[in-house]
């Protein structure tokens, strides 16, 4: 009798392992890809790494699950693991293109698209441009407060005062990102800022026929802010930028 249960608990077990099969994994996940069950498709894909079944197709299917859900960090290395299998696949390498994209990864992006030109240039924005990006703003702003009268500026003590005064202020800024090479990028931005201002005086003094002379005097001047930044990424291997 015992000898028949182990029999029994054999023959299932042996059974539930060929039902997993190479076939069992590889149209479960072609179907729930079909169906767009892009969570389920994970679970399967993932059980069948585990008993040792790794293919092109499974890699591309997990990739596309976890880039539909907008993991795009995930679905990089599924779609680079399936590029392993089958190098030069268009359709894989234009997946890869945008997960790096998705992901934050533009200067791989731009490796990828230097690297595959004839795959990856038909995607729109695939292209190399010297230019990538220009980044423009500025301002003006009139007087932020007026001239007191020389009275005023003196107040009660009526012998001397002083004040400054802002006149027009200019902002402008321009900057530009630049790729000189697939991995290396460039941003140059200058900032310029300008500003009026003006030295209000006022004070009293005594004449020799001891008469009280009111002084009020005026220096204007112009102060300029200049400012140069420039950054460079390099990018040396699989999601490491200097």
């Amino acid at each position: 009798m015992q000898l028949l249960l182990f029999i029994l608990l054999l023959s299932s077990n042996l059974h539930a392992q060929q039902s997993k099969s190479f076939n069992y994994y590889d149209s479960i996940t072609y179907n729930l890809f079909i169906l767009n069950e892009w969570k389920e498709l994970i679970a399967n894909g993932n059980d069948a790494l585990k008993h040792n079944f790794d293919y092109y197709y499974l890699e591309v299917r997990m990739g596309i699950a976890y880039y539909n859900l907008q993991n795009y960090r995930t679905s990089i290395a599924h779609f680079e693991k399936a590029l392993s299998f089958n190098a030069g696949d268009p359709f894989t390498l234009s997946y890869l293109y945008y997960a790096y994209l998705g992901s934050g990864r533009a200067n791989e992006a731009a490796k990828l698209a230097s690297d595959h030109k004839s795959v990856i240039a038909a995607i729109p924005g695939s292209g190399k441009h010297f230019v990538q990006s220009f980044y423009t703003e500025g301002g003006l702003t009139s007087g932020v407060n007026g001239q007191q009268s020389a009275a005023r500026l003196m107040g009660n003590s009526g012998i001397y005062g002083e004040e400054e005064t802002y006149g027009m202020q200019t902002y402008t800024h321009a900057g530009i990102q630049a790729q000189l090479l697939p991995s290396l990028h460039l941003y140059a931005s200058g900032t310029m800022i300008g500003i009026d201002k003006q030295k209000h005086f006022a004070f009293t003094s005594l004449s020799s026929e001891s008469q009280v002379i009111v002084t009020d005097s005026l220096f204007p001047f112009h102060f300029v802010q200049k400012e140069l930044f420039f950054s460079t990424s390099f990018l040396t291997g699989k999601g490491i930028t200097i």
